[in-house]
């Protein structure tokens, strides 16, 4: 298509592509899967290869069910896993609400789906945030989910405040 036609123009790659979805919901979860997967397969013919999804949070902040966290938790695996079969990589991003209530949301995803079907789109500063400004949280999961990192978004603050540019800060990379 066009996009592919500019990147390539261009010298640019488009390696993965970033989607929000609705997966705690079971009455929705095909048409999001099949709606993924579309963007995926129009994706892959501009070369990405990593589709990243972060599920969308409930409003005003609250925690996800039970049997909503089983449930996104199910529709990541099937998503994953069909991305799969056509050759495309689903990455789990989160921000810092699923980090609330023991990062009961971010570990389910993790420890609730299979490995060869979920991996991680680490954000360090949205996990670092989430868990209350702690690197050692934020290490903690690079050592329980490193196999799984297939994107790393990089971010500083300094102060608690996002840096425009990458280097000394709040985080020692």
């Amino acid at each position: 298509g066009p996009l592919a036609a500019q990147l390539k123009k261009h010298g640019l790659e488009l390696r993965s592509i970033y989607t929000g979805s609705a997966l705690d919901d079971r009455a929705k979860v095909s048409q999001e899967v099949e709606r993924i997967v579309a963007l995926a397969k129009r994706g892959k013919e501009a070369g990405t290869r990593i589709i990243v999804t972060n599920p969308s949070p409930l409003p005003n902040r609250l925690g996800k069910s039970d049997e909503q966290l089983k449930t996104q938790a199910a529709a990541l695996d099937r998503l994953g896993h069909e991305l799969a079969a056509i050759g495309v990589t689903l990455a789990y991003h989160n921000h810092d609400v699923e980090m609330q209530h023991a990062a009961r949301e971010f570990h389910h995803m993790m420890l609730g789906t299979d490995p060869r079907a979920l991996s991680l789109c680490l954000d360090v500063h949205w996990v670092y945030r989430g868990a209350g400004n702690s690197q050692v949280a934020l290490f903690d999961v690079v050592k329980l989910y490193g196999p799984r990192i297939a994107e790393l978004h990089l971010r500083q603050s300094t102060g608690n405040v996002w840096s425009e540019t990458f280097g000394d800060g709040d985080i020692d990379h």
